[in-house]
């Protein structure tokens, strides 16, 4: 068991289960590891009627339909504005723990913007 489970946090459905999935009170996070000096960003926000989330590494933005898919394939929906949600806060900090996070910034704004200038 790692120590991701034992802070009260568990596995997401698979992809095939749950392909398509909206997320509220999202921002991005850009980080690097220790092992590697790549860098990857993911998207921190909560799921209604479930949990919060970090997803895998984002792959695709569709600034226009506001739709991200991540490394795994699944589609995430950003509903509403960039937000904060405690809950994925939360699995954020473990999941940092867990993927050895040597550093982090975030780039919400960057993605935000990129929307924006679709609705403009």
């Amino acid at each position: 068991m790692t120590n991701l489970f034992k802070k009260n946090i568990w596995s997401i459905p698979p992809v095939i289960l749950e392909p398509t999935v909206e997320i509220v009170n999202w921002s991005v996070r850009a980080v690097t590891y220790h092992h590697s000096s790549d860098e990857t960003h993911h998207l921190v926000g909560y799921i209604p009627k479930q949990e919060g989330r970090v997803t895998s590494a984002i792959q695709q933005f569709d600034s226009e339909n506001k739709i991200i898919t991540t490394r795994s394939g699944r589609l995430y929906t950003l509903i509403g504005q960039p937000g904060f949600s405690d809950d994925g806060e939360y699995v954020w900090e473990s999941w940092k723990e867990v993927n050895n996070i040597k550093s982090e910034k975030i780039i919400t704004d960057d993605y935000a913007a990129k929307i924006r200038k679709n609705i403009m």
